[in-house]
């Protein structure tokens, strides 16, 4: 993806996330920040004059790695207020229109680590969230294995709910890794958005 592409897909982003539906440019954008007074900056993305929002006090942790072992990653979160709430995506069977999948692949891309970062901070920024931790899985997983692991910790349950709810519609929104479908028969389709398209071989 180009800077300018990621710009578009960054700011399209975070309006949604926001609320903000007029926002046009990374300087409406901070302009409307500023005006509602949220908890958050935007910070630079990288070298190529990319923005990111930020959440001023917010513990963020995220991952990407070769295998999610869910018991060790929520055993290492550190909760001190009322609610950690969790989300663990799974490798699913069956594709949308009812292919059978053998697995899927899961490639990183050059923003990944930065993105799943600004998705953690915005998340939190949003709830109320004082700590999130993603983990994304990286390289091939088979049916039934995790891939992702979201978790919030926040002073109540509503909070960290919603905390995680952002951040999982943000990853589908950004797609910060390419997810490549392996079917049974052998074909493989990229994953955009929920949505499956044939990849040309």
């Amino acid at each position: 993806m180009s800077a300018e592409s990621m710009r578009i897909e960054l700011c399209r982003a975070l309006r949604e996330s926001l609320g903000i539906s007029s926002v046009s440019s990374v300087e409406e954008l901070r302009r409307e920040v500023e005006a509602r007074g949220l908890d958050i900056v935007l910070a630079p993305l990288g070298d190529d004059g990319l923005y990111a929002c930020v959440a001023k006090r917010v513990e963020a942790y995220v991952r990407i790695v070769d295998r999610v072992e869910i018991e060790r990653e929520l055993g290492d979160v550190r909760c001190s207020e009322g609610a950690l709430e969790a989300y663990v995506g799974i490798v699913k069977g069956f594709s949308k229109d009812g292919a059978e999948v053998r697995g899927m692949e899961i490639l990183r891309e050059v923003y990944s680590d930065a993105l799943l970062e600004h998705v953690a901070r915005i998340a939190a920024s949003m709830s109320g969230a004082s700590h999130v931790k993603i983990v994304h899985r990286e390289g091939f997983a088979g049916v039934g294995e995790p891939i992702l692991l979201i978790a919030c910790c926040a002073e109540t349950r509503f909070a960290a709910r919603e905390c995680v709810s952002k951040a999982l519609d943000m990853i589908k929104l950004l797609a910060p890794l390419t997810k490549v479908e392996v079917l049974v028969d052998g074909s493989r389709r990229i994953v955009v958005a929920g949505l499956s398209m044939p990849v040309e071989t």
